[in-house]
Parts: structure tokens; C-alpha cells; sequence
């Protein structure tokens, strides 16, 4: 996400801006879960693939570490032990949990982590509209890199609700709202001829 402003753009506009699009990224993740049943959350069907509701909450332990209790004056933590628990992989932060036992951890509970960004959304729109002008700037940049990296995590929930669902003998599909992908065959494979020779590739 690249976010432009012209050199006229007030700090207020600027901040209205990026709260509508912090607004925006967050409730797309939301979105995208809305298929899921509550059982879908939690399943981690192999160590590459993370539980949906692990990556709700990872996104959220991003702008909480990184901007709330930077930034957020008096910042309630939602809860002490979410800064290990939700911790990927960031070890100057300190501790995390094995990520292959994301799938082991039936709490908190989907509505848990519900409530927990929706405790993050709330304090983070606060930090938009009142942060100083001086610390404007760094919190700018990191709520850039907390957008982009919660865009990210949208890619790989797509990608590990899919490799979840493909464990079930079931054959569920993520959304019933989706056109079927018309039934073809491959082309018989054969050789193609080309003129051999040293050629210049790359950048």
C-alpha cells in the first residue's frame, strides 16, 4: 500500500486518510473469514500453515507492539501474555510460540480475538487523530509497514484456509458464491523446436 500526499495535504487530511485506509485493510481481513465457521479458525493441518484466527491476531499484536505502546500514551494492553503468544518470529521482541503448535491453542476463542482488534482498531484511530506533529512522521512509516504486512498475512490466510480445507475428505469450498472453474484437459505435451545460441538474460 503506497499512500501519496501533495505538498498542500494538512495533517489533518493526511490523518483522515490514513485512517480510512488503516479502516479499510483491517476490515478486509475480516472479510475474508466471514466464510469460515468457528471450527475453521482453529485447524492447522500442517507446520507451513497457519489457523485463521492466528492470523487475526498476529496483525493485531503487529500495530499493538509497534505503535500503540510506542506511541499510545497509557495504551491498555489488551492482554499480558498475547505479546509471546501472538509473537511470529520477532525474537528482539522476545519470546513466541512453537509455530507448529499455532493449531494446538483452542483459546482464546474466536470471539477473544475478535474483541482483541477491535480493542487494537479503537486505540489506533485514537493515535491517529491525536499524535503530535513531531511524532507524526515515524507513525506514518510504521502504520505503512503495518498495512502492507497485514495485506500480506490476507495472501497467506487465503493460502492456509485453502491447504486447511484440502486436508478434509469432505472437499468443502472456502465460498458456494464463486463461479466453478470450467473442466478441461491439458494439451498432449510434444517438443518445440527453437534456434539454439547464447543469449543474454536477466536485468
Amino acid at each position: 500500500m503506497a499512500l501519496t500526499h501533495s505538498v498542500s495535504t494538512s495533517l489533518e487530511e493526511q490523518r483522515s486518510i490514513w485512517a480510512e485506509a488503516y479502516r479499510g485493510v483491517r476490515q478486509r481481513s475480516e472479510e475474508l473469514c466471514a466464510p469460515l465457521s468457528p471450527e475453521d479458525y482453529v485447524i492447522q493441518t500442517t507446520p507451513e500453515a497457519s489457523p485463521a484466527k492466528w492470523h487475526l491476531a498476529h496483525v493485531s499484536w503487529f500495530f499493538e507492539t509497534f505503535l500503540l505502546k510506542e506511541y499510545l500514551a497509557r495504551y491498555p494492553e489488551f492482554h499480558p501474555l498475547y505479546r509471546d503468544l501472538f509473537n511470529s518470529y520477532y525474537e528482539q521482541i522476545g519470546k513466541y510460540h512453537p509455530r507448529h503448535e499455532r493449531g494446538f491453542l483452542s483459546r482464546p476463542g474466536v470471539g477473544e480475538i475478535y474483541r482483541y482488534r477491535a480493542h487494537v482498531d479503537e486505540h489506533m484511530l485514537t493515535l491517529l487523530h491525536s499524535v503530535s506533529e513531531s511524532l507524526w512522521p515515524s507513525v506514518q512509516q510504521r502504520l505503512a509497514i503495518g498495512l502492507n504486512h497485514e495485506q500480506q498475512h490476507q495472501e497467506l490466510l487465503l493460502t492456509d484456509i485453502k491447504r486447511n480445507f484440502s486436508a478434509n475428505p469432505l472437499r468443502p469450498a472456502y465460498r458456494s458464491d464463486l463461479p466453478e472453474t470450467p473442466k478441461a484437459s491439458a494439451p498432449a505435451m510434444r517438443w518445440l523446436a527453437f534456434p539454439g545460441g547464447v543469449r543474454e538474460i536477466g536485468h
